[in-house]
């Protein structure tokens, strides 16, 4: 918990997207676009998941989410 307290408070992340993944009414996670580079279009992704929410899918769902709207909001490059 502090450590999701810490990203989300954190003033350093601002230029970050970051976004939390919940499974039906658990928090299950964080995944963020980092390095934001608009002039290159590029950026880096970064996760965290739950143990206990391991091995059902979420982060493969919540991946592929973060990439359609990188490519499809923010023009990223492929």
């Amino acid at each position: 918990r502090r450590f999701i307290k810490s990203v989300l408070n954190n003033p350093c992340m601002k230029q970050d997207k970051v976004f939390e993944i919940w499974r039906i009414s658990s928090f299950a996670g964080l995944v963020s676009l980092k390095e934001i580079d608009s002039v290159n279009g590029k950026l880096e992704i970064g996760y965290w998941l739950d143990r206990t929410m391991s091995g059902k899918g979420i982060m493969i769902k919540s991946v592929r989410r973060i990439i359609d709207y990188s490519f499809q909001k923010l023009n990223m490059n492929m």
